[in-house]
């Protein structure tokens, strides 16, 4: 799935053309080239159906890098982060480096709690940021609703704190029947400065070009971009930026014939794909373990899957491993905040075809079966 050939089409196109401007190798802009920034944005707007301005826009390093500078300036040792619980596995990893506190919320089918958002907010005790991961939710699959959103906006323009939105999978959006992908959490943010959404190449184009975007309030993308690190840089990975820009450019035909960017009809075959995948996977679940309740996502990568018999996803893993089983899965509590779920493991259809799932949940109804075995 990783667009090798698509990846050497914009390398000619950028590096072998006699057009080729060298100054793409200098240092640049800390936000990123003007007309990359304008092509990203409306290559937002067509996928998401929103707004998008330039102006609300800075290329980034990925969303790891990002999540890490943004906590950085945000936060100071000690401080308090809420985040969704689970949440994204590394990124607690992230946030013990800084030396803030994390404090879980529960999931919902839509959703954070937003009730015990505001519950904790009333507290009093200080909040600096919100971590959310609010589209095909990591490892849940869950979507954030558009009323929770505009309620947590309106909290943190209430309580000022900052929410930084992880949104790796804002364009994966796998429904049917004409449906909308959900909105940024930027688009709620209404003018306020409240709302810090990151986006990511990586799982569109790969991971390894370390290569993404920050949209946030003009005041945010400068503050942003006048931090050291991409001010002494020209700008976050300007060769990757540089190199990939063809395939956001829409192509020169005659206006009777618009074509859209090359990166389109990628990302729509990634989506089939990815579709199919998931389907299978559920499908195979569903067979496999009848009765069993977990959401079938509408895009993202995961599947989060409650065990049967309450086994401990941890225990199970630690057997796995003792006998060398030829199956990986991510254990719930790995993602935990405050909370464990033990039960639950994270399970990705997006590496694999549809014959290797189908055998995968087999062979984890087969470790289950040993595991369980062995405890008798």
């Amino acid at each position: 799935m990783l667009p090798v050939g698509r990846i050497a089409d914009a390398l000619q196109q950028q590096w072998c053309s006699p057009e080729a401007d060298p100054f793409a190798l200098a240092y640049g802009s800390a936000k990123g080239p003007a007309s990359f920034l304008a092509d990203l944005s409306a290559f937002l707007q067509r996928r998401t159906q929103a707004p998008t301005s330039p102006n609300e826009l800075m290329v980034s390093n990925g969303n790891s890098g990002m999540l890490d500078l943004v906590t950085r300036m945000v936060c100071k040792r000690g401080d308090t982060v809420l985040a969704e619980d689970p949440t994204y596995f590394l990124a607690k990893g992230i946030f013990a480096d800084v030396g803030v506190q994390l404090v879980g919320l529960r999931m919902q089918p839509d959703g954070l709690d937003v009730e015990q958002l505001e519950q904790y907010l009333q507290t009093g005790q200080k909040v600096s940021m919100l971590y959310s991961v609010p589209i095909y939710h990591n490892p849940t699959g869950i979507s954030l609703s558009s009323a929770k959103m505009a309620k947590v906006v309106d909290l943190a323009e209430k309580y000022n704190f900052v929410i930084l939105s992880d949104e790796a999978y804002l364009v994966l959006h796998y429904g049917g029947g004409g449906s909308l992908p959900p909105k940024s959490f930027f688009e709620y943010d209404k003018g306020r400065g409240r709302v810090i959404s990151i986006g990511s190449f990586s799982k569109i184009l790969g991971p390894g070009l370390r290569l993404g975007w920050v949209n946030a309030s003009a005041s945010w993308i400068q503050r942003i971009s006048e931090h050291p690190i991409p001010e002494s840089g020209g700008g976050y990975s300007p060769f990757a930026a540089a190199s990939i820009h063809f395939l956001l450019k829409q192509p020169k035909l005659a206006p009777s014939a618009p074509a859209l960017p090359p990166i389109d009809s990628h990302l729509d075959h990634l989506i089939n794909t990815y579709r199919s995948r998931c389907s299978a996977l559920s499908a195979a679940l569903r067979a496999t373990f009848p009765g069993t309740p977990f959401l079938e996502p509408q895009g993202g990568y995961f599947i989060w899957f409650p065990l049967p018999h309450d086994i401990n996803a941890d225990d199970l893993l630690k057997f796995s491993r003792s006998i060398n089983y030829p199956l990986k899965f991510l254990p719930g509590n790995w993602c935990g905040t405050t909370s464990t779920h033990g039960p639950y493991i994270r399970l990705a259809f997006s590496f694999y075809n549809e014959q290797e799932l189908k055998e995968g949940v087999s062979l984890l109804h087969s470790l289950i079966s040993q595991y369980q075995a062995s405890k008798q």
